[in-house]
């Protein structure tokens, strides 16, 4: 209890502006401790593994929140791999596997692990099941890859990245729902509109880019 209360307000003091890591860090820290000696003391029990892994998530996020990104892609990798472990068949368990995937992509990007990025990132497109979070997964890997000059899987992974945000569009203007991730749902789009448009042109596919250019001014203009 005391550990995953300690994960909780891990949680929430950053999201609700109570601090700007180093408190949230600490207090994750601890409840990593504590895991541990579970673990240690041979507590093998589901719950104490998964506990674990969300208390990592949560230092993760402390030390990202204080630009530590390189000291924050241990603690995100070891609650990934837990995870990928211990999620299947359970909803709540899968949504935090994928968050993770990209919070650890995001680490290794920051951290000047392009490579690493590129890896953790696909085998998110392949494992998170949300639409949404599947766009962000495809976009940031499709950026990492044109960084990498793997140009081709980037206009691959951003294509897909295109389509899945399109059709959230589509989901929100057909419900009336304009609080659907309005302004970020057109926002990405128009990055991944301008990294395509970059790459198309790059490859020579000049017929193609111009439909992409027409779909940006179509969509920017929105």
């Amino acid at each position: 209890m005391l550990a995953d209360s300690l994960t909780r307000s891990a949680e929430l003091l950053p999201l609700l502006k109570l601090d700007d890591g180093p408190e949230a860090e600490a207090r994750a820290r601890e409840a990593v401790a504590v895991y541990d000696e579970l673990l240690a003391e041979g507590g093998d029990a589901a719950g104490v593994h998964t506990g674990r892994a969300l208390a990592g998530l949560s230092l993760g996020a402390a030390l990202a929140l204080q630009d530590r990104h390189a000291d924050s892609v241990r603690p995100l990798g070891e609650a990934v791999a837990a995870l990928e472990r211990s999620a299947a068949g359970d909803p709540v368990l899968m949504g935090r596997l994928g968050k993770g995937m990209l919070m650890l992509g995001d680490a290794l990007i920051a951290a000047g692990r392009g490579l690493e990025a590129s890896v953790v990132l696909h085998r998110g497109t392949q494992v998170i099941e949300d639409d949404l979070l599947s766009a962000v997964a495809h976009a940031r890997l499709g950026f990492c890859r044109t960084e990498l000059g793997h140009h081709e899987a980037a206009e691959d992974a951003l294509r897909t990245a295109d389509q899945l945000l399109r059709g959230l569009l589509l989901t929100r203007d057909s419900t009336g729902d304009g609080a659907l991730h309005d302004g970020d749902l057109g926002a990405m789009l128009g990055d991944v509109l301008r990294g395509r448009l970059e790459l198309l042109k790059r490859a020579g596919h000049a017929d193609e880019a111009a439909q992409v250019e027409a779909d940006l001014r179509h969509y920017t203009s929105r």
